[in-house]
């Protein structure tokens, strides 16, 4: 099992200093200092730790872009940093907005067909994150585009958002998961998710020990991205908190 972190509104060089024994892997935003400060963090502090970062990018309803600490960049503004940080995965999250669900899923479908040429030179894997769409809507993307390198950013939690469950999102998704975000999500005492959704792993409601063991099932040896967007605690203190819970768990 590989281990990373989201560092989304946190400070990358803390979550790497705090976690470099355990960080195999961590999401970014691209830095405001734009890409000066890109090759400092890689150079001073990715590269010396052995972390691989993974990368943003959002399919907006206008175009397909980096997520960013400051504005947003455009894919082909964009190459400069894949320069930098050679990463392996893209972590891809569609913005639907007003789309219909049919639209939406033609319109990303004709956007990551777009990008497609310059992420198979690069040899890079589109990790798509269920984050909140029905699976209707994920399946159709996969059927639409149908490329071993769409895959699948499993996010178990995220089956609440969607109205579905963990299992259900899990099962579906999980043959084509390229990597997994490992969080827990409370429910509040009729079922429906609480304004605070995200916490750390055991003071949710996911059977992460069940799901674990259908993860290492399907794949050996799991990518495993700790995150906590949007946690009011601190960020350090919740990761070590997951992380000891999610070890646990999978040993159970």
């Amino acid at each position: 099992m590989r281990i990373g972190f989201g560092t989304y509104m946190l400070d990358p060089v803390e979550i790497a200093t705090a976690f470099a024994p355990d960080a195999d892997m961590m999401e970014l935003l691209l830095p405001k200092g734009r890409l000066e400060s890109a090759i400092r963090l890689r150079r001073d502090v990715l590269a010396p730790r052995g972390i691989e970062a993974i990368l943003t990018i959002l399919c907006l309803p206008d175009q397909i872009c980096f997520d960013s600490e400051g504005t947003l960049v455009s894919w082909a503004d964009g190459q400069d940093y894949l320069n930098v940080f050679t990463p392996r995965f893209l972590r891809v999250v569609g913005v639907q907005k007003t789309d219909s669900d049919a639209a939406f899923v033609k319109r990303v479908v004709k956007q990551i067909k777009g990008i497609m040429p310059e992420v198979e030179r690069r040899d890079i894997v589109l990790a798509y994150e269920n984050h909140g769409e029905k699976l209707t809507i994920v399946r159709g993307m996969l059927a639409g585009i149908k490329n071993p390198r769409f895959k699948i950013l499993l996010d178990c939690g995220n089956g609440y958002m969607s109205g579905e469950t963990p299992d259900t999102v899990t099962d579906a998704l999980l043959p084509h998961a390229a990597y997994f975000h490992i969080k827990d999500v409370k429910l509040g005492p009729d079922g429906e998710t609480l304004p605070q959704v995200c916490c750390p792993v055991g003071e949710g409601n996911l059977n992460w020990p069940k799901l674990f063991r259908k993860i290492k099932k399907a794949v050996p040896d799991p990518i495993c991205v700790f995150e906590l967007p949007g946690w009011p605690g601190h960020a350090a203190k919740g990761y070590r908190t997951s992380l000891a819970a999610f070890r646990k768990a999978v040993k159970a």
